[in-house]
C-alpha cells in the first residue's frame, strides 16, 4: 500500500531542515520532502510489461507492486490479481499517475495546515515544486526575505530573470503580496529548470556568494559549509555555526515534546527585528 504522508513527518521535517528560520536567524530555509510527486521523470509502462509495471509502482511509494498493467497503461487505474483464493479475475488498483495526484493533495493540504498555524507568528511555509524525488519546500520569514531582497545588487539580478521589482514605497501588507508575486515567479523557475541559481538569493545567502558560485560554475569557492563562500570565510563560519547552534536547540526542543509552532512562538524575533 502507499505510504500516507503524515503531518508529524512534515512537522519533523521543517524543525530539523529549518531551525534557523524558525528562530528568526536566516531569512528562508528549503528541504526536500522524499516521496513521489512527479511523474515526469518516467515512461508510462506498456500495457503488458510486468517488471515495468512493478518498477513503476515502487517508484509512486507502494510497499507492494502490482502484476500487470491496466490495459491502456494509464487510465487511472491498475488491475491486480485477486487473493489466492481460487478466485478468478482481476481487481482495479489506482494507477502511479492517480497516486502521485493523491500524494501531492495529501502533502499540499499539510502544508497549507502548517503555514496557517505558524503564520502568525511570523513563518510561512509552502511547496515550491513537485519531483519524482520530493517536494521542495520552503519556510521562510516575510520581513527578513523582503528585506534581504532589497539589495540593489540582487534585485537587479532578479529583475533580469523576469521577478517584478520590488517597490521600497510598498506597505507591510503589500509587502507581503509582492512577495507572493517574486515566490510565484520563483516556483515557475523551478518548474523550467532543476535548481535556479537564484534561489541562494530567496534563501538569505550573501550577493557574493550567489554571484561567485554563477561567475565561477561551483569553482574557485574560499570556504564551504552550509553553502559554497566566495565572500569572507571567517564572517561565514561564525554564521554556519550559528545554523548548527539553531538545528542542535530545535531538534532537543522536538524530542521534548515541543511542536514548530511552540519553536517559532518563543522565539524573540516575532517578525519584527533581530534574532
Amino acid at each position: 500500500m502507499m505510504k500516507q504522508v503524515t503531518d508529524e513527518e512534515l512537522e519533523d521535517s521543517v524543525v530539523r531542515m529549518c531551525a534557523p528560520t524558525l528562530l528568526g536567524v536566516k531569512p528562508a530555509n528549503m528541504f526536500t520532502f522524499a516521496g513521489r510527486f512527479s511523474d515526469d521523470e518516467v515512461q508510462a509502462p506498456s500495457a503488458n510489461a510486468f517488471e515495468d509495471a512493478r518498477v513503476w509502482c515502487r517508484a509512486a511509494g507502494c510497499e507492494e507492486p502490482f502484476n500487470q498493467a491496466c490495459a491502456d497503461g494509464c487510465a487511472g487505474s491498475w488491475s491486480q490479481p485477486r487473493a489466492a483464493d481460487g478466485e478468478h479475475g482481476y481487481v482495479d488498483q489506482p494507477c502511479p499517475c492517480t497516486i502521485t495526484e493523491q500524494r501531492r493533495e495529501e502533502l499540499g493540504l499539510l502544508v497549507s495546515g502548517l503555514d496557517r498555524e505558524l503564520g502568525p507568528y511570523g513563518v510561512r511555509v509552502r511547496v515550491i515544486a513537485w519531483r519524482a524525488f520530493g517536494a521542495i519546500v520552503l519556510a521562510y520569514r516575510p520581513n527578513l526575505l523582503v528585506s534581504h531582497l532589497r539589495d540593489a545588487r540582487t534585485a537587479a539580478v532578479l529583475a533580469s530573470l523576469g521577478y517584478p521589482v520590488l517597490n521600497s514605497a510598498l506597505t507591510a501588507g503589500m509587502r507581503e503580496t509582492f512577495l507572493d508575486a517574486l515566490l510565484a515567479h520563483l516556483a515557475r523557475r523551478f518548474a523550467a529548470e532543476k535548481l535556479p541559481h537564484e534561489i541562494g538569493f530567496f534563501l538569505g545567502y550573501p550577493y557574493e556568494d550567489v554571484e561567485g558560485f554563477v561567475r565561477h560554475r561551483g569553482r574557485k569557492f574560499r570556504f564551504c559549509g552550509c553553502w559554497k563562500v566566495y565572500g569572507d570565510p571567517r564572517a561565514a563560519a561564525k554564521l554556519f555555526a550559528r545554523y548548527r547552534r539553531c538545528t542542535r536547540r530545535c531538534v532537543r526542543l522536538r524530542r521534548s515534546g515541543s511542536t514548530a509552532v511552540d519553536i517559532a512562538a518563543g522565539c524573540r524575533y516575532r517578525g519584527r527585528g533581530g534574532a
